[in-house]
């Protein structure tokens, strides 16, 4: 069975190139969040390339791509000497933290009620600003229900002010609290968008592609550590898509048999097989600025707990 488990996980590696919705920049947001952000520090640019080469990604696209990213004030770059190397930025820090907390723990399970919107006004941003405010908010958890209102069930006001503050827009959208009388008006609100249903077809998706892996995970032991690297990787990068299109809702307001309890079950059960592996494939492989880098954070042993939050 480990020989066929090797070869399922090996396809499932090579596919991620000749999928439609193929990105080496968002594939390297997942990286960073799941594998080199834990770590603190900063990576060296050929380590980087080095990581994600078995996903067929060039040399030339990983630099293309983390000058996007430095563009966009997600990573931040440090030259030493002649060489790069680059971390989260300070800005999307507050971003990267808050997606660790939804894609590795489950949803909570109780609601008082309460929203936090925020508002683009009348007068509005320009179509750049509003696409990032958008997607940045959308990293955290909230739902775009119009053109301008992003709203939230789970995440307070500061949350979102950390967002507007990242992007230099304080002063140009509003933020406000409000309450629904009783669950059916949290319903409707998030049913504007239709964000729950993508989501859901996305947790099927995963769910679907991943499952037989799931089945078979006891064979994880045969894999070498960088396929642990790569199926750990790709499993939090494509749950990571439904969660971040998710829009959170606490247990009472997701209808029945939701697919997004499966989909957490399978990413669980394959990423506390693979992560130790997959760990040592990191610290083997990656050069930082001090040599190598430090080990993950407190924060990483608690991914994938099996608890249910409240």
């Amino acid at each position: 069975m480990s020989s066929s488990f090797s070869a399922l996980v090996d396809s499932q590696i090579d596919s991620l190139a000749e999928r439609p919705d193929s990105s080496a920049r968002v594939l390297l947001v997942s990286v960073f969040g799941d594998s080199l952000h834990p770590r603190g520090g900063a990576v060296w640019l050929t380590s980087l390339a080095a990581l994600v080469a078995p996903f067929g990604v060039s040399d030339r696209l990983v630099r293309t791509s983390v000058q996007r990213l430095v563009a966009e004030g997600i990573l931040e770059r440090t030259a030493v000497g002649r060489r790069s190397f680059y971390s989260v930025a300070a800005a999307a820090t507050a971003d990267f933290d808050l997606a660790e907390s939804r894609i590795y723990h489950r949803r909570a399970s109780t609601w008082d009620r309460r929203w936090t919107l925020v508002v683009v006004p009348p007068e509005g941003l320009d179509g750049s600003k509003r696409a990032r405010l958008r997607e940045r908010l959308g990293w955290i958890g909230f739902d775009a229900v119009t053109p301008t209102v992003f709203a939230s069930p789970t995440l307070g006001a500061a949350d979102a002010r950390d967002v507007i503050a990242g992007l230099d827009l304080a002063g140009e959208v509003v933020v406000l609290s409000a309450e629904t009388d009783d669950d059916t008006g949290g319903r409707l609100l998030t049913g504007m968008s239709g964000a729950l249903d993508t989501a859901g077809r996305l947790f099927r998706a995963f769910t679907e592609r991943y499952r037989e892996i799931a089945s078979q995970i006891d064979a994880a032991g045969e894999l070498t550590d960088q396929q642990a690297f790569c199926l750990r990787t790709l499993i939090v990068h494509d749950y990571r898509r439904a969660v971040l299109v998710d829009p959170g809702l606490p247990t009472t307001l997701v209808p029945e048999h939701w697919m997004g309890e499966r989909a957490y079950t399978v990413a669980r059960t394959i990423h506390s097989e693979v992560s130790a592996a997959a760990d040592r494939h990191v610290q083997a492989s990656c050069v930082g600025i001090e040599g190598t880098l430090g080990p993950p954070d407190a924060r990483a042993a608690q991914r994938f707990v099996d608890d249910q939050a409240s």
